[in-house]
């Protein structure tokens, strides 16, 4: 069976030296004078598989698919303008249906392309502008996409202002209580001023699932989307404070069982010192103990009490 090669692989673990390389392709690119389309337009595709690319993310992708490379070489030819739209069906080899696309994605531009040993792409894209997708042209060796580029609308206002506070707040305590992301993640959420920016931020913590991030990338109205991942902020952060419960009672159940494990050690060793480790002592001790905790009727249990002088008979 022929292995399938997978276009919607974000590289992580990142050497210092690749970081770098990224970090000047994305610089260079941004220098290079071109002006962001508007309006109505056709691109080169590739169709994601659960990944979701975000305005200004940027992400080195694997591309493997014939069609996901043709659209690479064509969108590096040119401009460097790339259509990235996730699949609706991740297993889907072949993309040939608009319909098998979600409804909006994302226009991006190409910093850099590698050409791997193993015949696929490294790409590093950065992500530009939200597009409403309509149209599909398969006929070529690309993937072409006739889409609707969404501009990000200006807002200001005193309820979009507490709402970025807001927002800015949880992600700290997002941050303390333990969430799978760099601390400096509060940091760089403070100095965004950006409101559709700091919306945005919030798709990349591991904790948020695709359908979660094609749902907030198809959210338009700035507010709106504060809205969506203040929601999002609040949950999660009642998850890890309930996993820091959960946590936290079972390290002090294992730290009572450790120290009555230790009790019981010292006072073995102490009766083994005052030799009161008689074996036949320790067994009427372990009837004695066993009778008391069973709670049996004050007659019966009388005979448990003697066992210290093992003078307890069977009648």
């Amino acid at each position: 069976m022929i292995e399938k090669r997978r276009d919607d692989e974000i590289e992580g673990a990142l050497d210092d030296e690749m970081e770098l390389e990224i970090d000047e392709a994305v610089a260079a690119s941004e220098d290079d004078g071109t002006i962001a389309p508007s309006g109505l337009g056709k691109f080169p595709l590739v169709p994601l598989r659960e990944i979701v690319i975000f305005p200004e993310m940027v992400a080195p992708l694997k591309v493997g698919r014939d069609k996901s490379v043709a659209a690479i070489r064509a969108a590096a030819k040119a401009e460097g303008w790339l259509a990235l739209v996730t699949q609706r069906e991740a297993e889907q080899e072949d993309v040939d249906d608009v319909t098998q696309l979600h409804a909006m994605g994302t226009l991006a531009k190409i910093a850099q392309v590698v050409n791997l040993a193993d015949g696929t792409l490294r790409a590093v894209v950065q992500g530009q502008k939200r597009i409403i997708v309509h149209n599909l042209d398969t006929s070529g060796d690309a993937l072409m996409v006739e889409v609707e580029i969404v501009e990000a609308p200006e807002v200001d206002g005193v309820e979009i202002e507490a709402l970025m506070k807001s927002v800015q707040a949880q992600v700290e305590t997002y941050v303390t209580s333990g969430a799978p992301v760099p601390p400096e993640a509060a940091v760089a959420a403070k100095n965004i001023s950006d409101p559709g920016l700091l919306a945005d931020m919030t798709a990349y913590t591991p904790d948020m699932t695709t359908e979660q991030r094609q749902e907030l990338l198809e959210i338009i109205d700035v507010t709106e989307r504060l809205h969506y991942v203040s929601a999002f902020l609040a949950r999660q952060i009642e998850i890890l404070e309930i996993k820091g419960k959960i946590q936290s009672d079972v390290r002090t159940e294992m730290d009572k069982s450790q120290r009555e494990y230790f009790l019981r050690e010292q006072l073995k060793a102490i009766q083994r010192e005052l030799g009161e480790d008689d074996p036949q002592q320790a067994e009427a001790n372990e009837l004695r103990e066993k009778v008391e905790a069973a709670d049996m009727p004050r007659r019966r249990t009388s005979c448990a009490k003697r066992l210290r002088r093992r003078t307890c008979q069977k009648r």
